[in-house]
């Protein structure tokens, strides 16, 4: 009887833990930094559209890990994520640009590593308001640059993304990460989209 009635604390407890505010963390991959401009919760640039409109191929390069201290995931378990992240945004260019399997002089590259991976806290996930909150969820981190064939930088990401909220998806470790992974897939997919007319 004692242990359940500790139970409320622990749960609270959690809740102070996993709902602290996180943010991505620089790594010194990008190119450069000094573009950055704060942007929905992270930092984010975009070129004059008329560089990106110019922009006919590219080169995705291997997602690289280079993973925080915050995360929870496996070794194994971030390797699988950052081919998932590779392969969403390649899907995400190949409508509206060529995607080439190699780097070439007059080829765009994306450069992309995975900073932090977290899976949920399913205990809190199992209640409803904690899931709402954001305080079980997970999520993942990047760092993310598009560089023209002269090495200059057209847009650039660096952002902490948690899962979605209303998704009923309490067991599953990989689901809040993958989230993170199919908004960056939205991103990218506007970026290359043609405007609106």
């Amino acid at each position: 009887m004692k242990h359940w009635s500790l139970l409320p604390v622990a749960l609270a407890a959690l809740l102070v833990l996993a709902g602290c505010k996180t943010s991505a963390t620089r790594t010194d991959y990008l190119s450069t930094y000094d573009n950055l401009e704060p942007s929905n919760g992270g930092q984010a640039y975009q070129a004059d559209p008329a560089d990106l409109a110019a922009v006919k191929a590219v080169y995705v390069e291997p997602v690289e890990l280079r993973l925080d201290s915050k995360g929870n995931v496996s070794a194994e378990h971030a390797r699988v994520l950052a081919g998932e992240l590779q392969q969403a945004l390649t899907d995400a260019i190949r409508p509206h640009r060529t995607v080439v399997s190699s780097p070439s002089p007059d080829v765009a590259r994306l450069r992309v590593a995975l900073t932090r991976v977290r899976k949920g806290v399913w205990l809190l996930n199992l209640h409803p308001g904690a899931k709402v909150m954001g305080s079980g969820l997970g999520g993942a981190a990047i760092e993310a640059e598009l560089l023209d064939s002269s090495g200059r930088q057209l847009w650039a990401l660096v952002e902490m993304r948690k899962g979605n909220q209303m998704e009923v998806d309490t067991f599953d470790e990989l689901d809040d990460p993958r989230d993170a992974i199919e908004h960056w897939r939205g991103v990218v997919a506007a970026l290359f989209a043609p405007p609106a007319p």
